[in-house]
């Protein structure tokens, strides 16, 4: 008996190591096909990622110029306020309508080409003020400079879908990035400040 429990314990043990054996090679197997389908399922998420971070590159360049040094883009005829002035000087109108339609079209050009993506944009209207003339508040002069702009396009019937488009208006004042440098007493390059910037930024999606 003991020889017999003997002889039926070491096929069994074999049976069960190759048992084993199989089953850890078929884990291996599918963790492999698993991690293989992963990485590329991130390589490709990464590159859409990349590809839409270039979304800002189909701002078109007629109106539009890439500062390196702040990495963004700005209009190549800037709107220059007057002091103190919330105002959109007249002969500014026509540039800007031009400007206001390309982007609607440009964000509409987006729209089908990421259409899978299901893609919003976030469309950033920023006023600037100066520190020259004696303003009380600019930080709200800059907020009406931006929201002047906004409010020229309605009445242009310049108007972005709001599924796909959210805009936001704001106003940084004295305080915003890349402003040109203070030169007194002329106040030449402190008065380019009274301007308004204009950036777009995908908002949310499914890749």
């Amino acid at each position: 008996m003991k020889g017999d429990n003997k002889d039926f314990f070491w096929p069994s043990y074999v049976d069960l190591l190759t048992g084993l054996f199989m089953v850890m090679l078929v884990l291996f197997v599918l963790s492999y096909k698993l991690l293989s389908d992963s990485k590329k399922a991130t390589e490709e998420e990464l590159n859409k990622i990349k590809e839409i971070q270039k979304i800002s590159e189909n701002l078109p360049q007629k109106f539009f110029e890439y500062q390196k040094e702040f990495k963004r883009w700005s209009l190549i005829q800037p709107t220059q306020f007057q002091i103190n002035s919330d105002v959109i000087p007249y002969s500014d109108y026509g540039y800007l309508k031009e400007v206001g339609n390309s982007l609607v079209q440009m964000i509409e050009d987006l729209q089908n080409k990421y259409k899978e993506d299901k893609l919003k944009y976030l469309l950033i209207i920023e006023g600037m003020s100066s520190k020259i003339g004696n303003e009380p508040d600019p930080n709200n002069l800059s907020y009406r400079r931006a929201k002047s702009l906004v409010d020229f396009w309605k009445k242009q019937k310049i108007i972005f879908n709001a599924k796909i488009c959210e805009i936001m208006i704001v106003g940084s004042g004295i305080n915003g990035v890349g402003r040109y440098i203070y030169d007194p007493p002329s106040f030449k390059n402190e008065r380019k400040n009274q301007r308004i910037l204009i950036q777009i930024v995908p908002k949310s999606g499914k890749i």
